[in-house]
């Protein structure tokens, strides 16, 4: 990927969805000679356009600003932002993408794109953005978390188990790496070290939906079905019309042979 090969912002912002299809063309000759002071000049005036509520300028100097000096990941990550607000988003990843293969260091913009790229189908691409972040930035928390995320994601439990652990090494009182620890655990049918990361994460915050995920772990288990009631008994008296919460309750409520609160529960989740 290359700048020069990106839609001009500018473009995009003052003509509309007409402009989509035009493609930025760089001012050779306008720019020979420039250096990366320059460069630098051109950022600072496209980040008082912005705060001038110019966006448009913003983005001229900004583009201009990586022609003059193609690393200039300041400038790319600003166009990603605008692009952002604009909900221009394939051209926002795009231009996230540029900074992040320039400085692996980037992870807000790593996370933004990778997520990006996973929820528009490409888990593959975004999987291996996040591994090459992960070779410069090997014990980020937030990386391993949104790693083993998508890996949880794409049914690869056991593969995301080994970046959810080292997340959580780093970084005990992160709640969401607590939280998708459980789950993995949950999925490979670990129930004691899942019930044990599902405890931590609440310890850190009082979640309904991991209160759900411990409650089935316990009866996965088959070890404590009236632990699992109470986590779910506590869910409804927050939430009377979960849904979820209502039918797990059912089953765990026939289980331990108390029909009519299950047929009662059961009435509930299907109003």
């Amino acid at each position: 990927m290359n700048i020069r090969f990106l839609p001009c912002l500018a473009l995009l912002l003052a003509t509309g969805a007409q402009a989509q299809t035009q493609m930025h063309s760089p001012k050779t000759s306008f720019f020979e000679g420039h250096t990366s002071d320059q460069s630098e000049t051109l950022l600072a005036t496209g980040r008082l356009a912005l705060l001038m509520d110019q966006p448009v300028v913003a983005v001229e100097n900004l583009v201009e600003a990586v022609e003059v000096n193609p690393e200039n990941t300041d400038a790319l990550v600003l166009l990603g932002d605008i692009a952002r607000t604009e909900s221009r988003l394939e051209l926002a990843a795009e231009y996230y993408e540029l900074a992040t293969r320039i400085d692996p260091s980037l992870v807000n913009a790593t996370l933004w794109t990778s997520r990006y790229r996973s929820l528009t189908g490409e888990s593959a691409q975004a999987i291996e953005m996040l591994d090459r972040a992960l070779i410069d930035n090997p014990t980020n928390p937030d990386l391993l978390v949104a790693q083993g995320h998508l890996l949880l994601e794409q049914g690869d439990s056991f593969r995301a188990l080994d970046y959810l652990l080292n997340a959580v090494e780093v970084a005990p009182s992160l709640f969401e790496g607590q939280r998708l620890l459980g789950l993995a655990l949950l999925n490979t049918r670990q129930w004691g070290a899942a019930e044990s990361a599902y405890r931590q994460a609440l310890a850190i915050r009082d979640d309904l939906d991991v209160h759900i995920e411990l409650a089935q772990v316990y009866d996965a288990s088959s070890a404590a079905p009236k632990r699992a009631l109470d986590h779910l008994l506590y869910v409804l008296e927050r939430q009377p019309e979960h849904v979820t919460a209502l039918s797990m309750a059912g089953d765990i409520l026939l289980q331990l042979d108390n029909t009519t609160a299950a047929q009662n529960v059961w009435r509930r989740a299907i109003r």
